[in-house]
């Protein structure tokens, strides 16, 4: 039994040993880096050119290497951005966009300003073009395991001047067409028509409203933005609906000058209430035939 024992002791004895020299070893610095500033937005005349800076604040950052790449940007469903290399897309500015330097050193620390040229083609369209200047982290040398690559990315956005068309089209509308009880979920499938971001939260509102007759029961409000050419779908809730009535959804997106519009009928009707009074009244009636059996002989 001794013989077990020792040899636990002894590898105990050994964790305890590399405990205390990983709690004494000295630890490097956090690795830490920001971009500033996360946005930028211009306005400039098709032909023109822009100069402009970004700054990276790095921090701990020794031996590590950076670089800058210029990326299209995307709207998921959920209105999540993603970024892609940069192309000719009619919506996106990549192709317009260079910066320098294209790689730089994290030692020492330091802010490092990445400058950034806009040259817009002479023939460009009126309206928003949004391109990404991401800066990226790349993977530690003869690291294989750990080969990811960080980013932030910086959201340009440059407005051709001219002609500038807010435009919305509403899709598609998700309505149940028998809401049974509890809250009622909605989707607004909404596309953004026209050349200029939709700002749901400011200049576009938009939102889903129920309305029963000419009475407003609830408004649901979109959120965030909606770049040109890109869809959005919003799921709402209207959370507290009554048991029993004929209703509209509503969707609405104010945009100037033709503002979006659809709307869908419902009913709330609590059909699983319902079920479950018959199914009780059910049981109550079967009950009271057995004992009537029992208790009478019919």
């Amino acid at each position: 039994m001794r013989r077990g024992i020792a040899p636990i002791r002894r590898l105990a004895g050994v964790a305890l040993a590399a405990l205390a020299l990983a709690l004494l070893a000295p630890h490097p610095a956090a690795a830490n880096f920001k971009v500033f500033p996360t946005t930028v937005d211009l306005e400039l005349d098709a032909g023109a050119a822009a100069l402009g800076t970004i700054n990276v604040q790095l921090d701990g950052e020794a031996g590590r290497r950076f670089r800058t790449v210029v990326e299209e940007i995307d709207q998921r469903a959920d209105g999540t951005q993603v970024y892609s290399p940069a192309s000719r897309s009619p919506h996106s500015s990549s192709s317009w966009v260079s910066v320098v330097p294209g790689t730089f050193a994290g030692s020492p620390n330091r802010t490092q300003p990445l400058q950034y040229r806009v040259r817009v083609p002479a023939d460009a369209e009126p309206g928003d073009r949004l391109a990404s200047l991401t800066v990226q982290r790349l993977a530690a040398a003869g690291n294989a395991i750990a080969a990811a690559i960080e980013g932030v990315s910086v959201r340009l956005t440059i407005r051709v001047r001219g002609e500038i068309r807010p435009r919305a089209q509403i899709a598609a509308l998700e309505v149940p067409t028998v809401a049974g009880g509890g809250a009622v979920a909605i989707g607004a499938t909404v596309r953004n028509t026209g050349n200029v971001t939709l700002d749901f939260d400011r200049d576009n509102p938009g939102a889903v409203s129920i309305l029963d007759g000419e009475d407003r029961e609830a408004r649901l409000p979109f959120a965030g933005r909606l770049f040109p050419g890109q869809t959005r779908v919003f799921d709402v809730r209207w959370e507290d609906p009554p048991l029993f009535g004929s209703f509209e959804a509503e969707a609405t997106i104010e945009t100037g000058a033709r503002d979006a519009r659809r709307s869908e009928g419902f009913w709330a009707v609590p059909w699983r209430q319902i079920g479950a009074l018959i199914l009780v009244v059910a049981a109550v009636l079967v009950f009271a035939r057995g004992w009537r059996r029992r208790r009478w002989g019919y």
